[in-house]
């Protein structure tokens, strides 16, 4: 209900509030058509051109004009609340620039602490100028109201993406801390404790950077006015949940009790919980008398030596706990992910003005003395070199973290740890040439042979893991034995292993210094230069490779060339065991046992100057990468041992491309085509038939939807002379059909190969986060057998967990229901491609993305026609995002999937934002869903924050959906899909 009768007393209140400059409004409505006379409809005109947000708008039509404008900044929208008052988005008029705008109303109880407090965060935020701090950029008193204006971060605070997704994972959660004690070395130099961190005082920008927010508790030594001591005293300053000890008991605090704070953050962000439960009374008291629990204790794969670190941030005692932020960065990085990012931006000058935060850091870490340093600084907390349950660093360690984090970067520049984040200054390109194997390579000369390197002791302890066909052996330097029904298949010569990360500065195995047991079938081994995740199932081991090193790595399986017979690339060629090929995708055979291997770069080929019975095969990883290889285990069939024999014969050569007695690459058990009306459709052939085949032929056998379906054998078109085919068959909708591609020469049979379970029907990819993927309470199974999931290589029925996702989660999802509920209605294959990733924001799905490219990548194996529409499920991860932010982030990633596929195809947009209970819609991200509809860009998804109560998990308290919730998921979506389905099904 308007205040207003007239869009012209709108518009005068308009003029009132400030929001535009004189002139500026009556310019812009000049270019619009007329105005409607009605307020609410020409309130309406004004937000659809911009001149207006939504927020103003409303507090406009009910009459309310002041409070837009402080100083130059004009309020866009609330942000939410502070500790100190109420935050806006605002923008600078002239600047056009973003601002969190703070504001202390007159209305705030205790007045005169909140307005001291208040003044005391504008002080302590314009001291400090840090990427990993919330910068200030202005301060001001407008009548009786006093505000602060700061930089606006677009993301979400730790507290938040805790809340909606669960607990990080341990690299994501070392990062984000690594970057906070950065800021708080700053900090620190500057004379500053914060006194309030916590998960909800740390903001994760779009971009990946952690920002400290809110310095409104903060206390500085050089408080001349003693407003702290004022202020604070006999009071308890902080968040029980987070607080130190010493806070507690409101004794004088220094930087270790924001390390303590920063400790029960990294707990429970870890974990989902801070350390301490109870009431607030019951936490402040375990906070200084029960210790924190052990994070090995609650998780038995939890990586001992960095639950001493946790652990040693939150011991009781000041001079227990690490005494500096920098010594805190040091202690965790041996653990640093390589992919992830530290903003370094330490300060140039410590509280003094005089003494460089390089030589402080230095100091720190390596022990050294220096007149300069910060240790003889600040005595009284303990700069000297750490002790008393400190984690040891080596002299490579001291100098990597010292080089590291010395680097000076301004304005956020990134840098990398050395032993652990991408590239190190300390282990430069440089030597890139020097950690080349001494071995000849494929495609470059070989380099010059170094001298036989002296033998290595052997690790003191190996694990033996047997798992269903393959047996392994596995120390700190890697695999020594790996046998597949009885064979083995890798070899060890000296320093070389079976299975190794390369050590070029040895020219050996690289033995890992912390090498652990994580599970009965997970094994990690950590160095300052790369790292090694082994992990066995029972059908595959997947070897997790990182390159640490800002030069080349390599990786190299050193394969037994007595035992194994041949070895085939995934286009069908063979060869003998030591032949010399780019093949990133390998089968080794040897008798009746074989050894899928995916994910290499080459085969060397002998290794002449070692054995000449070993082929070297070979992972070649850039600066910072990390890569997957997967090695599946099994045995030999009928096919593969005559191909075997016929390259025992001559073992240099290639012979023929074979995946099967046909070369048949397509179609695939398990496949669905996508069908082109409702009841038609087709298949693709492909392949290569054998010698002398002069015509191929393809046969259908099975149930289509309407009719019966022939089953004479059709002509595929061939390139004579490659004797290749790549057709496709014409097909009616329905399945499963077993498909058979035959070759024949002068009507004589050459070969022949059967495909049991290929479908014409209906295909999906999924994209979005967690709910998109399998985050669910539990497993979902099928109760159709026409639905099935592609992962990228292989089909297979769709049972939960779903193949192909970004983020590999194992739990449940609603896929199984729709597909059911599709293919109860259309009695046809339904196809899923499931590609998307846990938590996860539209600004990391942006073209050219890993997100973006994993889910494209998807689409064209598929073909820009071989599927229906994209079904997106996304919003928990942006829910701090205005409609327009949402809707113009999203149509990015959408018109760039449009653009990389070359097609138009449907995407469905679900109404996506629940994070819980208290949580159940962000309307910002809502509108922006539903302007994606209303524009066209995107067609109508299911309303998934209905979804509440006992369909999410936790008993309701959850994000994520119980199996209640997950059928019910499932159906919502089929419901959408199936009223678009029928218009499109019905088109002539």
């Amino acid at each position: 209900m308007s205040a207003h009768s007239t869009a012209a007393e709108f518009l005068d209140l308009v003029h009132k509030s400030g929001i535009h400059a004189p002139g500026k409004l009556e310019a812009a409505l000049r270019e619009l058509d007329d105005l409607p006379d009605d307020p609410n409809r020409a309130a309406v005109m004004l937000v659809k051109n911009g001149l207006l947000t939504q927020f103003q708008a409303k507090l406009l039509l009910a009459g309310k004009f002041r409070g837009f404008r402080f100083g130059p900044y004009v309020i866009r929208s609330p942000l939410g609340r502070g500790g100190m008052g109420a935050v806006y988005l605002g923008e600078h008029e002239t600047l056009n620039r973003p601002a969190a705008i703070k504001v202390l109303s007159a209305s705030d109880a205790n007045r005169r602490v909140a307005v001291e407090r208040f003044q005391r965060e504008a002080r302590a935020a314009a001291a400090l100028d840090h990427p990993n701090i919330v910068r200030i950029f202005d301060v001001g008193q407008q009548g009786d109201v006093y505000y602060l204006a700061m930089e606006y971060v677009d993301g979400q605070t730790l507290e938040q993406i805790v809340r909606t997704s669960g607990a990080l994972s341990c690299s994501r959660a070392m990062e984000y801390v690594a970057q906070a004690a950065a800021g708080l070395q700053h900090a620190y130099e500057k004379g500053f404790v914060h006194r309030d961190i916590k998960p909800d005082n740390l903001m994760l920008t779009r971009d990946g950077t952690v920002k400290i927010l809110d310095m409104g508790l903060a206390r500085s030594s050089a408080d001349a006015d003693k407003v702290t001591e004022m202020l604070d005293s006999g009071a308890v300053v902080g968040t029980a949940d987070f607080i130190a000890p010493e806070q507690a008991m409101s004794a004088a605090v220094d930087i270790r009790a924001d390390i303590y704070s920063l400790g029960a953050t990294f707990f429970a962000l870890l974990t989902g919980k801070p350390p301490f439960t109870g009431t607030t009374a019951q936490k402040l008291l375990q906070h200084q008398v029960k210790p924190a629990p052990s994070l090995s204790g609650i998780d038995k794969t939890f990586p001992p030596g960095l639950a001493e670190v946790v652990a040693k941030t939150l011991a009781k005692r000041p001079e227990d706990r690490y005494q500096t932020p920098a010594h805190l960065i040091a202690a965790l990085t041996p653990w640093l992910n390589p992919t992830g990012k530290l903003v370094a931006g330490l300060s140039s000058t410590g509280p003094d003005g005089r003494e460089s935060a390089m030589e402080a850091v230095t100091a720190i870490v390596t022990g050294a003395s220096s007149t300069t340093s910060m240790a003889s600084k600040r005595p009284q907390i303990g700069l000297a070199p750490e002790r008393s349950g400190a984690r040891p660093l080596g002299r490579k360690g001291k100098l990597a973290v010292a080089a590291t984090v010395g680097v000076l970067l301004i304005a956020g520049l990134v840098a990398a740890f050395a032993g652990g984040r991408g590239e190190s200054p300390v282990t430069g390109a440089g030597n890139a040439k020097a950690n080349k194997p001494q071995a000849p390579a494929a495609s470059v000369p070989a380099p010059t042979p170094a001298p036989a390197p002296a033998p290595q002791a052997e690790p003191t302890s190996s694990h033996r893991v047997a798992v269903g066909q393959y047996e392994v052996e596995l120390d700190a330097a890697g695999i020594k034995t790996l046998q597949v029904r009885g064979q083995e298949f890798v070899r060890n010569l000296t320093v070389y292993r079976g299975a190794y990360y390369y050590d070029g500065s040895r020219n050996a195995a690289l033995q890992f210094p912390t090498f652990t047991q994580q599970s009965p079938t997970v094994f990690l081994g950590e160095s300052p230069a790369a790292s090694v995740r082994y992990e066995f199932f029972a059908d595959r081991m997947a070897l997790t490779v990182t390159n640490k090193q800002a030069g080349d790595g390599m990786f190299f399986i050193i394969f037994n060339g007595k035992a194994i017979q041949a070895v085939s690339n995934d286009a069908g060629e063979w060869a003998g065991p030591l032949v010399k090929r780019d093949w990133p995708n390998t089968m080794w055979f040897a008798g009746r046992a074989k050894l899928k291997v995916t994910g290499g770069t080459l085969l060397r080929g002998a290794w002449t100057d070692l054995d000449d019975t070993c082929q070297v095969w070979q992972l070649s990883l850039p600066a910072g990468a990390i890569r997957t290889v997967t090695l599946e285990p099994g045995e030999t069939t009928a096919a593969e041992a005559a191909q075997v024999a016929k390259v025992a014969t001559n073992p240099t050569a290639s012979l023929e491309p074979s995946r099967g007695p046909m070369g048949l690459t397509a179609p695939l058990d398990w496949q669905v085509f996508q069908r082109t009306s409702r009841t038609n459709g087709w298949v693709g052939v492909t392949g290569r038939a054998p010698v002398g085949a002069d015509r191929v032929e393809v046969k259908l056998e099975g149930q289509p939807l309407e009719g019966v379906l022939s089953t004479e054998w059709r002509q595929v078109p061939m390139n004579a002379q490659e004797r290749t085919f790549d057709a496709r068959v014409s097909a009616p909708a329905g399945g499963w059909y077993k498909v058979t591609v035959r070759a024949l020469s002068n009507n004589q049979v050459l070969a022949e190969e059967a495909v049991p379970k290929v479908g014409v029907g209906e295909v999906f990819v999924g994209a979005g986060q967690s709910n998109s993927t399998n985050y669910g309470a539990e497993p979902t199974r099928l109760k159709s057998d026409l639905v099935s999931s592609f992962d990228g290589t292989k089909w297979q029925l769709a049972n939960d967990p779903q193949p192909g996702t970004h983020d590999r989660s194992v739990s449940g999802s609603f896929w199984p229901a729709f597909g059911d509920a599709l293919a109860e209605r259309y009695k046809v294959p339904i196809g899923l491609a499931v590609t998307g990733h846990g938590p996860s924001s539209t600004a990391e799905w942006r073209p050219g993305s890993e997100l973006f490219n994993w889910t494209t990548k998807r689409m064209k194996q598929l073909g820009s026609d071989g599927f229906r529409a994209v079904l997106w499920h996304q919003g928990e991860s942006d829910s701090a995002l205005t409609a327009d932010q949402y809707a113009t982030s999203l149509t990015a990633v959408i018109d760039g999937s449009r653009k990389a596929i070359e097609r138009p195809v449907p995407w469905f947009v679900a109404q996506v934002s629940y994070l819980g209970p208290n949580r159940p819609k962000a309307e910002g991200v809502r509108a922006g869903q539903k302007r994606l509809w209303d524009t066209g860009i995107a067609l109508e998804g299911p309303d998934t924050d209905a979804l509440t109560g006992d369909n999410r998990d936790q008993d309701g308290k959850g994000v994520h959906f119980s199996p209640k919730g997950l059928r019910a998921h499932g159906r919502a979506w089929a419901d959408k899909v199936t009223t678009y389905l029928d218009t499109v099904l019905a088109a002539p």
